[in-house]
């Protein structure tokens, strides 16, 4: 990852202090500490994403094949097929991708911070936006402040 991780952050322009201390704070926690880069705790049987055609789910099995994957957790067949267009990736039919390549998976995570406006709110160091921005809530706030803290004290 230490490669791949200055080329996309120039990419996207995750080029000042808060920028980067937000981008990375934000990854560490939707990776689990950057251990893991496909969402955990989804049942094949049972997925709350099966059949939900705001994701483009549309097709059985759908919810656990396109479930969260990359730095920032990439949902659903439609955001997996736009993604893909934007990477030039097949994303559809190799859905793994996003977990199994590190580079594409900082890659996604680049471009879905940049269409989402969230160096805008990097400047204005608006953590309870951007983690509405990313997962639609403030689902794992207080862990995303507390690795915002620890990234900022590491950057100065």
């Amino acid at each position: 990852m230490p490669q791949y991780l200055p080329i996309v952050m120039a990419k996207y322009q995750i080029n000042t202090y808060l920028r980067v201390c937000h981008f990375l704070a934000q990854l560490c926690k939707e990776s689990k500490g950057f251990s893991s880069l496909t969402e955990q705790g989804i049942d094949p049987n049972h997925n709350a994403y099966e059949g939900n055609k705001q994701l483009g789910n549309t097709k059985r099995g759908d919810g656990y094949l396109f479930r969260g994957r990359g730095f920032i957790q990439i949902t659903g067949r439609y955001n997996y097929n736009k993604v893909g267009e934007d990477l030039h990736k097949d994303l559809i039919h190799h859905p793994e991708l996003l977990a199994s390549d590190i580079q594409l998976a900082l890659e996604s995570a680049g471009l879905f911070w940049t269409k989402h406006g969230l160096n805008r709110l990097a400047d204005k160091d608006d953590i309870v936006a951007i983690t509405h921005r990313i997962n639609g809530g403030e689902h794992g706030l207080s862990d995303r402040r507390l690795f915002l803290a620890r990234v900022k004290a590491a950057m100065l």
